[in-house]
């Protein structure tokens, strides 16, 4: 069974400290956000969360009867805490954050969470192979300051949750969810993935879950692609990479409803 990333640092206590958290009163409970992330925290005002009024109106009845979840991107918890929030009492949600610094934010909010027992949150980006060590980029490439080294808690405003695997950032490791789930689970139910353009690399590394399972999938689907720097990065070395929909198209599904410009639900 998968547990919390307990090594993470910086830890949630020590960020607590740091200049630049906000508490945010939500639908789903208190969660602490960065203030300068200028893509999520504006949107978080009235009790409502990123892509919170998405999850409950096309969601909520899928989650309710899944027992097996898996969030991979999970930011500082905004879904995964969702899923736990509407799933049964002992459904469980996997949870993969590639970014120290929100993770640490992701363990800050499950701790809180009175659902956050259902969660197990690991600090490691998902792709095609188990690696010890990827990069993420060293800046992010849309938003306000893209392009600019990024910043956690400063007074300057990011799309942290935009940052990519790519060159010249943090070092993390990289595991295929293939290998990490042999046997621990006997389900799954629902897999969403909001990996910054690199989503075909967590599809190709969980290649036996998805066709074995079917789970119903959230897939993230904009203009960003699998770069160069992210090929670099995770050592693919296995030419033209796959499109998401089209490696979904392979595996048996047959419907995409985009709930709005930025994500399809996949059956």
């Amino acid at each position: 069974m998968l547990a919390v990333d307990a090594g993470a640092e910086p830890g949630w206590k020590q960020l607590m400290s740091t200049w630049g958290i906000m508490e945010r009163r939500t639908w789903m409970g208190n969660l602490s956000v960065w203030a300068n992330d200028g893509y999520i925290t504006p949107g978080m005002t009235g009790g409502e969360t990123h892509d919170g009024a998405l999850i409950r109106e096309h969601l909520a009845d899928i989650l309710r009867t899944a027992t097996v979840m898996i969030d991979v991107g999970a930011h500082i918890g905004s879904h995964t805490i969702a899923y736990a929030l509407l799933s049964s009492p002992n459904a469980r949600v996997f949870a993969f954050e590639a970014q120290r610094q929100q993770f640490a934010l992701l363990r800050r909010n499950l701790d809180r969470s009175p659902v956050g027992y259902k969660v197990h949150a690991r600090h490691a980006a998902a792709g095609h192979r188990t690696a010890p060590a990827v990069t993420l980029a060293a800046s992010v490439e849309d938003g306000p300051c893209a392009r600019q080294p990024v910043q956690y808690g400063s007074a300057q405003p990011f799309n942290l949750g935009g940052l990519a695997l790519g060159t010249g950032g943090e070092s993390i490791s990289m595991v295929a969810l293939d290998d990490l789930f042999p046997e621990v689970i006997e389900r799954l139910d629902f897999l969403k993935l909001d990996v910054e353009g690199a989503e075909p690399f967590v599809l190709l590394g969980a290649a036996r879950l998805v066709q074995r399972f079917r789970p119903t999938i959230l897939l993230e689907r904009n203009a960003k692609l699998v770069t160069p720097a992210m090929c670099e990065s995770v050592g693919w070395s296995g030419g033209e990479v796959p499109e998401a929909v089209g490696l979904l198209r392979q595996w048996g599904y047959r419907k995409f409803l985009a709930l709005n410009p930025e994500n399809l639900l996949c059956t």
